[in-house]
């Protein structure tokens, strides 16, 4: 089986959206199915940033680990050695979030975003290109009121 995904291949690379195999999860691991992604917007220009020394911050940017944006998505079924090893409990991590820096309002957030899952609240936000330039500015607050961003 395969599913899409968003690869940065190389240094100095462009990004590219393709197919990848999906893989299957060891005994203590778990498979996480994406249901959307974000791309930081600077992403695609530190990609394409060339790797001589007319661009240092690029280049300094692209020799650590890339990271796209978060995620959202479903974990699937738990192989029987991780139900044991967790014990019943659920855990969630936030890689590069502020959740342990100021607790009490990421107590709040948390619960709020839990329960708009469980209430299916949380849906895909609708984006829509303003043409025009700026003359097309006077038109984006009224697409924000139709829930619309861009």
């Amino acid at each position: 089986m395969s599913q899409g995904a968003f690869m940065l291949l190389a240094k100095g690379g462009k990004n590219e959206v393709g197919t990848r195999s999906i893989p299957t999860p060891q005994a203590t691991q778990v498979l996480v199915k994406v249901a959307a992604a974000a791309i930081n917007p600077v992403d695609h220009k530190i990609a394409g940033a060339p790797t001589s020394g007319s661009e240092p911050h690029g280049v300094t940017l692209l020799t650590t680990p890339p990271a796209t944006g978060g995620h959202y998505g479903t974990v699937g079924p738990l192989a029987d050695d991780l139900k044991a090893k967790l014990g019943g409990k659920t855990n969630c991590h936030s890689v590069f979030g502020s959740s342990q820096t100021d607790k009490p309002p990421s107590i709040l957030f948390w619960k709020i975003l839990t329960q708009w899952l469980r209430e299916g609240k949380l849906v895909p936000n609708n984006l829509q290109l303003v043409t025009g330039g700026l003359d097309g500015i006077p038109e984006a607050p009224e697409l924000s009121k139709k829930e619309a961003s861009g």
